[in-house]
């Protein structure tokens, strides 16, 4: 594989990772999606997966239906924004956020962080 093709296969892989965090955050199914581009479900995971490329009519399809720009999409240090039940948008800082929690090993720290989070927020931490 040349350097352009690997450099094409991340690009894909990085468009489908952004597809499928928008498809969760809403609510949506591999088949409610699927369906709206007129896809089977098995190819639409095939572009959750970046294993294969999704037209540009496509992905307009899905921005129109997650209510997200094509720009959302493409920016490399975007995470499309994301509308929850209660209606307020949450930033793609929130999803990296969780990502780097995910990525300390220490269980002590982490549980520290958490505990941060929490007394900067005001919130309380319930079972």
């Amino acid at each position: 594989m040349t350097r352009g093709m690997k450099a094409e296969a991340e690009r894909h892989r990085q468009l489908g990772e952004k597809i499928q965090t928008v498809r969760r955050h809403s609510g949506k199914t591999l088949q409610d999606s699927a369906e709206t581009v007129g896809v089977s479900f098995q190819q639409f995971q095939r572009y959750e997966h970046g294993l294969n490329a999704i037209s540009a009519v496509r992905l307009k399809a899905l921005a129109e239906k997650y209510g997200v720009t094509l720009e959302e999409f493409f920016d490399p240090d975007k995470i499309p924004f994301f509308r929850p039940q209660s209606g307020t948008r949450i930033l793609g800082q929130s999803v990296k956020l969780c990502r780097a929690f995910e990525r300390i090993d220490n269980s002590d720290v982490q549980k520290a962080v958490y505990h941060l989070i929490l007394a900067a927020s005001g919130s309380q931490d319930k079972p």
